[in-house]
């Protein structure tokens, strides 16, 4: 059973969720929201005129700005009545009677005089009763009269979404009364608040029944015992001297503080500069280090280089003597096979060891042994061995 929402715009998801949070809501604003154009719309001003007659309906009835739940609350008593997807959104308790699934009453019924005469009744009949027990509390939040029966089989209305409503409400103060959020047995005052806190609607009449009055949730042990006050006077007075002297002890230590504070400053700021010269000279010892290690670097590659020029003597020292020998060997050779001197020139052992060569499968010719033992005889044997050697006749 879902209120009747004929009439009245559908607002989106944006413009909701842009208002439904606010605090209040300015007489235009809310007219605007009912028609579900966005106030901050350029091309709105044309609702002013049509709507004059509502605008100044609001501000005769106190309306200037109010909030969002009672901006709702006046569309349904004036004729103007906003979507139900406000409702849903602007509370999430959502309309009177309404638990997330149905609905107990329209909230047209709520307004009607039959549902507030009757509203009435029960008042005059429960609001100075003592105490209530948790079905009487349901059925009056319902604005029924209580029933006896532990089934709930009285008279009428026993709907189904009245009931179902009823079975839900009944199940979650059970829970409260389980985890002592309220006793089973309480005050008018304590189960109209409990209501209130648990998400569900509480009329201004039944608030005014029970002693509650609007914005001021009096405890009922002020209402009660009024000759406290004074008690409570003398209280307050003793708390605000003992905080005025807890107020010049601190000041007192905050100046001593303060003090402390200045003279560590000092000491931060000689500390920060004694750390900037520390990191100039860090900076200085870098930049040194950094050139000593450039130093190192072309000394390591200066030191590479002369090892490899060092090598590179030593092995074509090595290949000389190695060639030497070999000139020597060939010299030798020659010499004690061929009888070689290099005065008759050789010229037939040169072509005799250019034959041996070619039998052993590379080409020497005659001419290159020539040079070759003339080079090695000159090189390695002196003028007088020759001589000794071979003796002129």
């Amino acid at each position: 059973m879902l209120d009747d929402s004929e009439g009245s715009a559908k607002p989106t998801e944006r413009l909701m969720q842009g208002w439904i949070y606010r605090e209040t809501w300015t007489t235009e604003e809310a007219l605007f929201l009912a028609l579900g154009i966005s106030p901050d719309q350029e091309t709105v001003e044309y609702c002013l005129i049509a709507h004059a007659a509502r605008l100044d309906r609001a501000r005769r009835d106190g309306m200037d700005r109010a909030t969002p739940l009672a901006w709702l609350w006046w569309g349904e008593r004036n004729g103007f009545p906003y979507h139900h997807e406000w409702w849903l959104a602007v509370t999430p308790r959502g309309p009177i009677g309404y638990d997330g699934r149905h609905f107990a009453f329209h909230r047209k019924e709520m307004l009607s005089d039959a549902y507030l005469r009757f509203e009435r009744q029960l008042i005059t009949k429960w609001a100075r009763m003592p105490s209530w027990t948790p079905q009487e509390a349901l059925d009056i939040s319902l604005n029924f009269e209580p029933f006896t029966s532990v089934n709930w089989l009285g008279e009428g209305p026993e709907f189904g979404p009245t009931i179902r409503e009823r079975e839900d409400r009944f199940k979650r103060l059970n829970r409260a009364v389980a985890i002592g959020e309220i006793s089973e047995t309480a005050t008018p005052r304590d189960y109209i608040r409990w209501l209130d806190r648990a998400g569900y609607i509480v009329s201004e009449a039944w608030r005014r029944a029970v002693g509650l009055l609007e914005g001021n949730d009096v405890p009922d042990q002020a209402l009660a015992m009024p000759s406290e006050n004074e008690h409570l006077r003398r209280e307050l007075e003793e708390k605000v001297a003992e905080l005025e002297a807890r107020s010049v002890r601190e000041q007192a230590e905050l100046k001593a503080l303060s003090k402390e504070n200045q003279a560590l400053r000092h000491q931060l700021r000689d500390r920060a500069e004694d750390i900037d010269a520390l990191r100039a000279e860090a900076d200085v010892g870098a930049a040194k280090y950094q050139e000593a290690m450039k130093t190192l670097e072309e000394l390591r590659e200066s030191n590479e280089g002369l090892k490899a020029d060092r090598d590179t003597r030593q092995k074509k020292a090595a290949q000389t003597r190695r060639i030497v020998s070999l000139q020597k060997a060939l010299l030798a050779a020659v010499v004690d096979g061929f009888g070689y001197s290099p005065r008759e020139g050789g010229s037939g052992i040169a072509q005799h060891i250019s034959d041996a060569a070619s039998s052993l499968g590379f080409s020497l010719t005659a001419q290159t042994i020539t040079s070759h033992l003339k080079e090695s005889a000159d090189a390695h044997v002196s003028q007088d061995d020759w001589e000794h050697l071979y003796p002129r006749k």
